[in-house]
């Protein structure tokens, strides 16, 4: 943690660059000492520059978006493996991590400093800036209280998020309050590590005590779609669209929750580490998220998206709770992901070279069988009735498919893909393809426009505006929540062998009505068993490549059965008739899975700093 002090002059760059014009006498002052005369200044009636040091805070909620060696976090997973077999990534995927042999998680990859993932130092930095913020933004003479107001919660909302990131990373964290610690303070030495429930309780409290004085959404009407166009905007515009607000936080406390009743965390049976989960198992905790959840969904403020594929290109839509606003501009980052995550043998729209786009990700067979058919039947099931043929193995399948990953045959930018051996968009001839050849059979389509006819990157990936949006929390998150809450509280809290609740169906009617699966119903009075393996199939399905996987197969404590079993792809050969042949014995990985990483490893350097902090086990 003393690093993370140390490195706060590092903002010094960023708040020159965003606050002023003319920074001279800065750049040879530390931040601390700036602060006064400069940002908390009492001549700033519209507290200008209070503010851009809250939106600097905001710069550390994470995106997903190429941030584990410039990856998604989902090629962690049996979701996807990167592209390129010189990746560091791969080092974690064969041999694991550990102190040592950490992957970098980290959403500011410019900033040297930061290490990994949602990383200690990190973290903490974003803390300590909510803190000065909290103890300073009173003394700017505000013109607008009711701003002030909002600003004041904000930061105290992020602060409590932050502390969430932690916790589920690491377990129990030290909780520092308002304090605000110098480098070289023996306090410093001193923390420990508070027990996961005084953590949670403590977020709980700060997420309470700011919710209902946040600044309020605009009406849902402004907030929907006009109609079915896939490329329509949002009606209406709210400038404070990534802000944390009301229904945001408490989707955060509903997720928050949902972890904390999940078998990682519930009922650790480790009474001398507090800080790894509870102790006791307690089934009622799992009535906890699903109140949180029915909340949201019975406010009404919230639909959604007709055309799920439009939900990261408009700036507000009805499905949103709380977004992470993304690169502004012309769409600068569309055109990069699009660049980078595109099928090797796509044309550069600017330059019509052949070789410019990068196919960063590979998915597994093993997501894209997850997804079923078009008639809600899973491929087991299909195959069982004829209605799955291996060979012609993307007909009728769920839309979700193709919005996510790209395929043989599929389309995209006025031309077919060919994934087979030697095709266009696998072609090993030239050894420099290596880095972007598909590994798999397929690759990254998600966050990417559906428009296959379209010929740039700069529209078809995002609203012009707001390319890059991250959703934190969306409303199909809060419908698949519930259902799976609900689902194990009546089960595991109340004996129901069957589960009857109606809300429980229509929650995930909803997502599968919107996903285009026809029939979306789902048959009523479903065992448990049944019913859990539908709602955690529609997660991966609904929510691959958002960051759910990873956390999803940690808290449910199956990470250890499925990254302990070889991943694979297909290879696909053209038949002389100009058919193709998919063969789905190819195995792509084989990943390593130790126990130990349920949990990621504190920064050794803070372990050494300060003996009073206790390592996760294993590490």
């Amino acid at each position: 943690m003393k690093r993370y002090i140390k490195n706060l002059v590092w903002c010094v760059l960023a708040v020159c660059g965003g606050f002023f014009s003319a920074c001279e006498d800065m750049e040879n002052e530390p931040l601390e000492l700036q602060t006064d005369i400069y940002v908390w200044d009492e001549d700033d009636y519209t507290g200008e520059y209070a503010v851009q040091w809250l939106n600097y805070i905001y710069s550390f909620v994470p995106t997903g978006y190429d941030r584990v060696n410039g990856q998604v976090l989902d090629a962690l997973t049996d979701d996807a493996i990167p592209t390129d077999a010189s990746n560091k990534l791969w080092s974690q995927i064969n041999s694991g991590y550990s102190v040592t042999n950490m992957f970098s998680l980290n959403n500011k990859m410019n900033d040297a400093a930061d290490r990994y993932g949602e990383s200690w130092e990190l973290v903490y930095k974003a803390i300590r800036y909510c803190n000065i913020f909290l103890h300073n933004y009173k003394k700017v003479p505000w013109s607008d209280l009711e701003e002030a107001n909002y600003y004041g919660n904000e930061a105290r909302a992020l602060r409590a998020y932050f502390y969430w990131l932690l916790v589920r990373t690491y377990g129990g964290v030290p909780l520092i309050g308002d304090q605000v610690f110098e480098a070289n303070s023996p306090e410093l030495k001193q923390l420990k590590r508070s027990s996961f429930a005084e953590c949670v309780q403590y977020i709980r409290d700060e997420f309470s005590a700011v919710k209902e004085n946040l600044r309020p959404y605009s009406d849902l009407g402004e907030r929907q779609s006009p109609n079915e166009d896939k490329n329509s905007e949002a009606e209406g515009y709210d400038k404070y669209f990534s802000n944390v607000r009301k229904w945001g936080l408490m989707g955060v406390e509903a997720r928050m929750m949902l972890y904390a009743a999940s078998p990682l965390f519930n009922g650790t049976g480790n009474a001398g580490e507090p800080w790894l989960g509870y102790p006791e198992n307690d089934m009622e905790r799992w009535k906890e998220a699903a109140d949180l959840c029915r909340t949201i969904i019975n406010s009404g403020q919230f639909k959604l998206e007709k055309d799920r594929t439009r939900i990261s290109r408009t700036t507000i839509n009805g499905e949103v709770l709380w977004l992470r606003n993304g690169q502004t501009g012309n769409g600068t980052y569309a055109q990069s992901w699009g660049y980078r995550n595109s099928p090797m043998g796509t044309i550069d729209p600017g330059s019509k070279k052949l070789g410019a786009c990068n196919g960063q990700t590979s998915p597994t067979q093993e997501l894209v069988d997850a997804f079923p058919m078009k008639n809600g039947k899973t491929i087991e099931e299909a195959k069982a009735s004829g209605e799955y043929d291996p060979q012609n193995p993307y007909e009728n399948r769920d839309p979700r498919l193709s919005q996510t990953v790209f395929y043989n045959g599929g389309r995209w930018l006025k031309r077919t893909l060919d994934m087979s051996e030697g095709g266009t968009d696998n072609n090993r001839e030239n050894p420099n393809n290596e880095v972007r050849r598909t590994k798999t059979g397929y690759y990254l389509k998600r966050h990417l426009a559906q428009d296959e006819e379209s010929s740039t990157f700069s529209k078809t990936n995002y609203h012009a505006t707001m390319p890059g949006a991250w959703m934190i929390v969306r409303y199909a998150d809060i419908l698949l929540m519930y259902a799976e809450a609900q689902t194990e509280y009546l089960n595991k809290a109340k004996g129901q062998g069957t589960i009857t609740d109606e809300l429980v169906y229509t929650a995930i009617e909803q997502v599968r009505e919107r996903a285009g699966l026809n029939p979306y119903t789902l048959k009523r009075n479903m065992s448990y068993e049944e019913l859990i393996k539908i709602i955690r199939n529609e997660r991966r399905c609904e929510f691959a490549f958002e960051e759910s996987r990873f956390w999803d197969i940690r808290r449910w404590k199956i990470a250890e059965e499925v990254l302990s079993k070889p991943l694979h792809g297909v290879k696909i050969t053209k038949n002389a008739d100009e058919s193709f042949h998919y063969d789905y014995d190819m195995v792509v990985a084989n990943p390593y899975w130790d126990n130990r990483m349920y949990l990621l490893p504190i920064d050794n350097n803070e372990v050494l700093f300060n003996p009073n902090l206790k390592q996760n086990p294993g590490y």
